[in-house]
């Protein structure tokens, strides 16, 4: 049975706090691979500044250098809004039904699950894992959460929480960075850097 990680997020652009989240759970859960997904229209956020699915896909293996990640165009090339569940089906499909599938979320994205599209079914195909990355919420008030609102997924053992020591970055502060002309180093490698100067991303 394959332990695939699944991380998928916008990255506009993927910086180290992404690449310190994705270690901390390749080490923890002794995953065989990692797929890492870029977004292709996010549907509970506005993107009016979204890179191509192009470039960020080149950013993310400018980030992600691990062995064990696998890059999928799986969600850039559907159609419309990209939800989670068709792609956890869509992972199921070609991976099979033996494939054991952890779903991983910063603490941000897990207190907002029970909006999601259908979070019952992505419980049934999948162990959600939630790490504790900022100084804004801890490991109590996520699995508080998860047992409030999915007792009984929480009971099965569905979520896993982490608390992995957090790499401060955003994708909007680096991109504010960018535009006033500012240095982004030390937020991003310096491959991804060097690609967002050369494409001139986020200017």
């Amino acid at each position: 049975m394959e332990r695939i990680g699944i991380f998928g997020g916008t990255f506009n652009p993927p910086h180290l706090g992404h690449q310190n989240l994705l270690t901390g759970f390749l080490s923890r859960l002794e995953l065989d691979r990692v797929l890492v997904i870029p977004s292709a229209v996010p549907p509970h956020k506005a993107a009016p500044d979204l890179a191509s699915g192009e470039d960020r896909m080149e950013l993310c293996r400018r980030t992600f250098r691990d062995p064990r990640v696998t890059f999928s165009r799986m969600e850039l090339d559907r159609t419309g809004k990209s939800y989670t569940v068709d792609t956890l089906r869509a992972i199921k499909e070609e991976y099979g039904p033996d494939s054991e599938l952890f779903f991983l979320v910063g603490d941000d994205m897990l207190l907002y699950f029970d909006h999601w599209r259908e979070p019952d079914t992505i419980l049934s195909l999948c162990t959600l894992v939630a790490s504790v990355r900022s100084d804004r919420t801890d490991l109590t008030e996520l699995e508080a959460y998860a047992e409030e609102q999915f007792p009984e997924q929480y009971e099965a053992g569905r979520f896993r929480f982490l608390f992995i020591p957090p790499f401060e970055a955003s994708s909007t502060e680096i991109r504010e960075r960018i535009r006033r002309g500012d240095p982004i180093d030390g937020l991003v490698t310096p491959e991804a850097a060097q690609y967002i100067l050369d494409r001139g991303l986020y200017q």
